[in-house]
Order: C-alpha cells, then structure tokens, then sequence
C-alpha cells in the first residue's frame, strides 16, 4: 500500500468516486471542443456559492504541490492538474493557479475530478473550473496481450452472448475469399469460399504510407498454395496469431482478400462491406499501428499508477489509481472514440466498427471489447456511452425505420466520417459505402419504396434531403479539383469536414420542395459507390444577394425583411454585388443567390431569436455556366451554406414627431 498525507488517508474514495455532482452543477467546455477546457456552473443560480456534493480538498495547488513530495495519491493529482495548467494561455494559468481545490465523482465511470474555485475572479457567476483527475481500476493490465491473462480474459469476452449477432445458431455466409490459419499460426492459405459458411474474424487496419504486402494476379496461385506468416507484415501476423488462439478457422485481411490490381473486383468486395464485417464473428482492430508494419500486440505503454484500499458495502479491497487526461474526466464517455489511435483517423476504418457486432481494440495501454452497447475494458471498467451517443444506436441496430432519429445519427456520423482521412479521394462515397448500404436495409420501405437508388443519394437520403442539404464546411476547401465528381450539394464533393450546425433538424419545417432527385452512378448497380454528377430539382424561393461595403455577410431581402446571413464558403469565396446594381464580372464579382431550406420552432426565445425561430437556414448558389441554355429551368451550383444571423426592418427614414 502507497504512503498517503493525513488529509489523503482521511477521504473516503468510494463514497466521493460514487458521488453524482451533475444533478446540481452543469458541465460545458469554456471553448471550441479539442481545447479541453471545461467549467462546472450551478443549474440553479440561487445556489450561491455552494459546495453541495463536492468534498474540500486543499486551499491551493500550492500546498498540493508540497504534500506530492510525499504523498502518491496527490503526486497523481498534481500531475493531472499540471497537465492541465500547462495547456492554458499565461493568463489563464496564472488565474486557475489560485483556485481552492475540490474533488467529487466521475459520470459514467469510477474516479475522482478535480475542481478549482477561484474567489478572486471577480466573476458574479459561481464556476468551477476541472483542472483534473485520476481514474481507478481493479485490474492490472499486463505489459503484453500475449500474456495469459490477457488472451484468457479475450476467451472470456468472447463466449458473451451474442445479443446483437445474427448469426446466433448458425454460422455465417464467408466473404469470397478468406485466409484459412493452421493450428500452429505458421500457414496461412487463400481460400475462395463464395456461398460456404463457417465462423471468422476480420482485420481492421491502417495500411499507412507504404503498400503492405497485396493479393495481386501475379501472385494468386502461391497465396492459394499456402504461404508462411513470416512474409507478412507484423500486424497480419499478429491478427493470425490471435485468430488461432481464439479457435476460429478463418480470417479477413482486405489487402490480402481483394484483388488490389483489378477495379472490377476491387469495386464488387468493396460493395460487399456491410456483409463483411456485420457478419464476423470478430472484428480484430489494430488501433495503435500507423501502419501494417507495427504490429499492435507489442509491450503496451505504462503509466504512473498507485494501489489503494477501497471500503465499498463494509468489504475492502484494492484498486489502481492513475491520472487521466482531461477530456477522459470531463467527458468519460469520450474514451469509446479511441481518438488518440491512429486506426481512428483513418476514413474506412469508421464503418468497419459501426458495421462489426463484436470487436477486440488494442490500443496503446490496453484491450477493450465492444459488443453492442457495451465497452469493456481490460482493467476492469465499464464506460457507458450516453443514450445519445450514436455508437450505441448504431452499433445495435435497432434505428426505427425512416425516423428522425435515424437522420440525426446519419448525420452525425457523417460529420464525425469527414474529419478522417482518406488516400484516395475517390474513395469517400465507397468507404461509406458499407455503412450506408445498412442503413438502406434498416430504413427504406415505410414510404413503400423498395429500391434503394432512389433513396440514397451521393451520401445523403431522400427523405431527409432538405436536413441533409444544410451541412456546413468547417474551413473552405480551396485546394485544386480533384477526382471526386459528387453534385456540388453533396458533402463528399468537398475535401473539408463539415459539420451541421444544430441538432434540432428535426423539427425543421420545410420552405423548399424537392420535386426529383437523382445520381450517376460510376458503376451500374452500385449505388452506394463513386458517383459522376447528379441533379435535384426543388421548388424554391430564390433571393438575390448583395454585400455592404462595411460588413463581411451577405445579405437578402424578402418582402420587407432584410436577412443578414452567416455564411461558410465550401471553397472559393464569391463577391456579391452592391445592392440595386448587377454583379460587374470586371471587378470580380458574381450573381449569387440564397434559397431558404427552412427554419425551425424552438419554443425558445434569444436575443439572436426573439420569435422563437432559428434560420432560415439558406444554400447558397450561382448560376452553373456549363448548363444555361439546356432548358426554362435554370441550373445553379451550390458554393456555400449560410443562416439568418439578424432580421432587420430595411432601410429607415428619418422623420421627426412633434
């Protein structure tokens, strides 16, 4: 047991870690998200300066300081919240540096967090500021998951009940080609197994910079021999290592499965991602090789950890304590991203987990396990994700048919989907493909439709197109055409990530009507692969739009409404003419124009929506050159996105009332 300062021997752990401070402080992030700076706030502000469910801790950091030169627990601490003053602005850090200390439970999750309160701030708001905190576990994880231990919990893990599988009775239909493991892992050979069914695992991998070894035409008839594991990269021959362990007989590595140097094969397995992965037994994901080389069962990276006694229900025992990064305290649940390893950067591995029922993470520190809506981890605790979250909706499949709730997840897994990278820019409708091609199965069919190429369309849904249409560009995509070929109102058209700007589309009401929608598929039949153009034709209000020379929006007028609009350019920006004149081509600029989508009812009234209106949200679009004259109806490329940021009245007269 750890040597600990008399105020530490005095905390009672279990009853603080157990403590719900949420029900009485609101957790928010001071800035943008990935800046992890978090403040508690009251949910009643009558509260005062209240303490209410939080435990004093020490007077200053200070004091903290000198207490760690003896004491383990508050070194941890103090490493947590040096951590975390570190990544602050001068300012900031020399405010937060003042703060009284106090500690209370973690949501979702079994640890302490550490609060400060500066009384000197001078705010009239009570804050709390999280500087910190440690976690606790009850498992020693050991330096490699080759260990015993480790494969034996894996066993374990594995023989869960397989709620969410649909494969529960019977085997499942194999891929078209599989690897085959002998019983000593020394072998492997390629096996065509169209339409044969057995159980076996798949590879989720980075395939990093350099091509790792490939199934080609020339080398088909020697992997269809047998091959020894030896020629391969480290993280082939760890996956097969381990799907020998495990006892399953056959195993799914893309690079070595697909045909790399045919398009026509490579176009029909990549359609067939869904199947792949949502019928494996087992999904096995190399999250901390950057590449096939590495390997991801190598020694696991250590971290500072104390053992202390835990007093829960009048039993005793010991726990392991170990300080977290700040984003893991303020948000435990964040820890499912995985966003620290590097598979979780890559685009096609995102539908590879959303699409796999069971899988093994093995990440930089440990083994997780996720199987629907639960993710264990190999120390011993148990994250659970919030309703919300759209891994646990997905990963259950249990999305009800064409419902908002199954756009708004469609949604933000796009938006999670385009902040990944790809290779190939190509790619991004087809590494989606998988995922999408789900969907279509879990959603089309209330609208009696039963043809999923009317319903998917170049990454978004007909039934969601006026929603889908409103997604935003993080930062312009002012980098030179490449291949990608989607319609302009697409967001795979733009190598920028792109968010949607609230959740609350679906009460969003309609001021646009799409009459007909559709796509040109590169391939016929593989609707949820490359695309070479596509058109929707709307019924829409159409306002034209000018600039003022003294402000950065755009602006429109309806009726007598004047909209100033928030706008975020998908690439170039355009130069709007003054009002009442045409655009002059010779100084730059060019004829644009906003079309309202729709607006939505928040029940909410704001200075920025005092009607308890939000919107209208708006695309914005010029006129297409290399379509005039095609037809009466005129054709527009979308350019960018915007919303109302103000109403005004228009322009005023001035008068005098005597």
């Amino acid at each position: 047991m750890e040597h600990l300062c008399k105020l530490c021997s005095g905390l009672d752990l279990a009853t603080i870690s157990q403590t719900n401070i949420n029900s009485v402080y609101r957790l928010s992030e001071s800035i943008n998200r990935g800046h992890d700076m978090f403040l508690y706030t009251p949910w009643d502000v009558s509260l005062g300066h209240s303490t209410a469910l939080l435990t004093p801790y020490y007077k200053s950091i200070d004091l903290l300081r000198k207490s760690a030169e003896a004491c383990r627990l508050c070194r941890l601490i103090q490493l947590s919240v040096d951590t975390t003053l570190g990544n602050m602005g001068a300012d900031a850090r020399t405010g937060r540096a003042k703060c009284e200390l106090f500690l209370a439970g973690q949501e979702n999750t079994e640890g302490l967090q550490v609060l400060g309160y500066d009384k000197d701030s001078g705010t009239h708001r009570l804050l709390y500021y999280l500087l910190g905190g440690v976690n606790f576990w009850v498992h020693s994880v050991p330096e490699s998951p080759q260990s015993t231990v480790s494969l034996e919990k894996m066993k374990r893990w594995m023989v869960q009940p397989r709620e969410n599988h649909k494969h529960v009775n019977k085997p499942p239909r194999l891929p078209t080609r599989v690897l085959r493991v002998n019983k000593d892992s020394q072998e492997v050979i390629l096996c065509d197994t169209e339409d044969q069914y057995a159980e076996y695992a798949a590879l989720s991998h980075c395939w990093g910079s350099s091509r790792p070894f490939m199934l080609t035409s020339d080398n088909l008839h020697s992997l269809r021999s047998g091959i020894p594991t030896s020629v391969l990269p480290k993280s082939f021959q760890d996956a097969i290592w381990l799907t020998s362990q495990l006892k399953i007989p056959y195993l799914w590595i893309d690079s070595l499965c697909i045909l790399q140097d045919s398009p026509d094969d490579w176009i029909h397995e990549s359609s067939r991602m869904s199947e792949v992965y949502g019928n494996a037994s087992l999904t096995i994901a190399a999250c901390r090789a950057k590449d096939s080389s590495q390997g991801f069962l190598g020694p696991r990276t250590a971290y500072e950890k104390i053992t202390l006694s835990f007093h829960v229900n009048g039993i005793f025992s010991e726990v392991f304590v170990c300080a977290s990064p700040l984003k893991y305290v303020g948000e435990p649940s964040r820890i499912i991203d995985l966003e620290d390893e590097p598979l979780s950067g890559r685009a096609w591995t995102l539908q590879e987990r959303y699409l796999s029922p069971r899988i093994l993470h093995f990440t930089h520190s440990q083994t997780y396990f996720e199987h629907g809506s639960c993710f264990l981890a190999e120390d011993g605790c148990t994250v659970r994700p919030p309703p919300s979250n759209p891994d646990a909706v997905i990963s259950q499949y249990l999305i009800p048919k064409a419902t908002p709730q199954c756009w708004r997840a469609w949604r933000k897994i796009v938006t999670r989907y385009s902040r990944r990278n790809l290779t190939f820019e190509g790619d991004k409708l087809p590494a989606l493909g998988g995922l999408a091609a789900r969907f279509a199965a879990e959603s089309i069919g209330e609208n009696g439709s039963s043809d999923p190429g009317d319903c998917y369309l170049a990454g978004l849904w007909r039934d969601d197109l006026t929603c889908g249409l409103c997604w935003r560009s993080e930062l312009p995509d002012l980098s030179p055409a490449g291949i990608s070929r989607a319609p302009t109102w697409s967001w795979a058209s733009t190598r920028s990530s792109i968010y949607y700007g609230t959740d609350w589309f679906d009460e969003m009401e309609d001021l646009a009507v799409v009459r007909d929608a559709r796509v040109e598929l590169e391939t016929p039949g593989n609707i949820f692969g490359r695309v070479t153009g596509g058109r929707i034709l709307m019924g829409v209000t159409r306002l034209r739009v000018h600039r003022r020379p003294d402000s950065p929006h755009l602006w429109c007028r309806e009726d007598d409404k004047i909209f100033r609009i928030g706008t975020s350019w998908d690439g170039r920006k355009y130069l709007a003419p003054e009002p009442g004149r045409p655009a002059i081509s010779a100084d730059g600029e060019t004829e644009i124009f906003a079309v309202p989508l729709g607006w939505i009812k928040n029940n909410l009234t704001s200075p920025d929506s005092p009607d308890g209106l939000i919107g209208p949200f708006f695309i914005i679009l010029i006129l297409d050159e290399d379509s005039l004259g095609l037809g009466q109806v005129p054709t527009f490329r979308r350019v960018a996105s915007g919303f109302v940021v103000s109403k005004d009245q228009g322009e005023l007269e001035d008068i005098i009332i005597v």
